[in-house]
């Protein structure tokens, strides 16, 4: 584990290219139980468990999207089109004793905590995003879901790799409640995490749809990089609480986006983050 910030962004990148990413524990049992009978588990199903991980879902995709030939031109934006491509049985054969995040994490209770609430938070986006994409009959509604569940994904990287760090930047957060969240990254690490998550997405090889899916600089240039911005952007209010002061403005974003009655919205949102609630233990220890 890191105990001090790398060098430069460059330093970082280089350090999480070779980072072994743990999975959700939830997600390691949920394939050591399908592994016996791969021959009948479905692509679909899969990869319905794959999107509930964060971790898990960024694996599938890069080490299809590093193995991809060049006379492959179509990028792999979706869990369900990498595992089609890869095969059901290959796939349980590439990515078996995978790490699980509790067992590397298991000397940091803290980081544990602090990591939990970046994975709920990712995964009510993903939740957004999916019914959005539903209302606005988007065609490749996955790639949303993916873009809204990665968007953080450098962040959780931090609480796995240097758990101390990401403590440093909670801290600031939470000590100076006006303070903006890049403000005190760049404090801790000299650049923002959207830096970080821009640059291992190219790293990564991660397919072009989703880093520019993920780009806050892209949010107003194209609709559906905004409801995957949007969408992470309502999640991070939300678990500050539901009297977040940003939380208005977010609803009259989400209003215009769906042509809804803004009195409307926050009932609607509380709806979605039912459902989420009732999968928390895939994310919790």
């Amino acid at each position: 584990m890191l105990k001090e910030s790398l060098p430069n962004l460059h330093a970082w990148v280089l350090y999480l290219e070779n980072f072994q990413i743990p999975i959700l524990p939830k997600t390691a049992e949920a394939l050591q139980s399908m592994a016996p009978d791969a021959d009948h588990v479905t692509a679909k199903l899969l990869s319905d468990a794959i999107l509930h991980d964060p971790f898990m879902t960024v694996k599938v995709i890069r080490h299809l999207q590093e193995r991809r030939s060049n006379s492959q031109r179509s990028e792999i934006t979706t869990v369900a089109h990498a595992i089609m491509m890869l095969g059901v049985i290959p796939f349980f054969r590439n990515f078996q004793n995978q790490p699980t995040l509790d067992n590397a994490l298991a000397n940091y209770p803290e980081a544990r905590a602090g990591i939990n609430n970046v994975l709920i938070r990712a995964r009510l986006a993903a939740t957004f995003a999916s019914a959005w994409a539903k209302v606005r009959h988007d065609l490749e509604s996955d790639e949303l879901i993916i873009a809204a569940l990665l968007h953080d994904i450098s962040e959780m990287l931090l609480w796995c790799s240097a758990p101390d760090l990401a403590w440093q930047i909670n801290t600031q957060l939470k000590r100076n409640p006006g303070m903006r969240s890049h403000v005190a990254q760049k404090a801790v690490l000299g650049f923002t995490l959207q830096e970080l998550q821009l640059q291992l997405s190219q790293a990564w090889h991660l397919p072009g749809m989703l880093t520019h899916l993920m780009d806050e600089k892209q949010d107003q240039k194209s609709p559906r990089t905004h409801i995957a911005i949007l969408a992470t952007r309502l999640a991070r209010h939300i678990s500050n609480g539901w009297d977040d002061p940003a939380l208005p403005d977010d609803y009259q974003e989400v209003a215009t986006l769906l042509n809804m009655d803004v009195q409307l919205v926050k009932p609607y949102l509380e709806k979605l983050s039912i459902k989420v609630s009732t999968e928390i233990d895939w994310y919790t220890a």
